[in-house]
């Protein structure tokens, strides 16, 4: 099945059988029109309990506008940084509510 960001994705992957444990992206912000429906669709890949593994170079300030929409999405921990590459790995969870409060992101 083709995923594309942000279009039928219910139909082709609908939750009730399409449940994962891990969800991996590696270098996928780079079509900077298409932005809000690729942070939609990892939204809609990460039921709770899903570990999504996330790694980028980031080129444009638009990547790094992402990053805080990411961060706003997601509980994430950054994993590892290699400045000289502006490469950063991210995990990140579904946002888990306790008490109405959200957890903070650690990065």
């Amino acid at each position: 099945k083709e995923l594309v960001w942000g279009q039928d994705v219910e139909r082709h992957f609908p939750r009730s059988t399409c449940l994962y444990d891990y969800v991996l992206a590696a270098d996928v912000v780079y079509a900077h029109a298409f932005l809000d429906q690729l942070l939609t669709t990892m939204e809609y890949f990460c039921q709770p309990g899903t570990v999504l593994l996330w790694a980028n170079k980031f080129r444009l300030p638009s990547d790094f506008e992402f990053l805080d929409k990411f961060n706003s999405t997601f509980d994430t921990t950054l994993l590892a940084e290699f400045p000289g590459l502006a490469v950063k790995v991210f995990q990140a969870k579904a946002k888990s509510r306790h008490l109405g409060k959200e957890h903070k992101s650690h990065y």
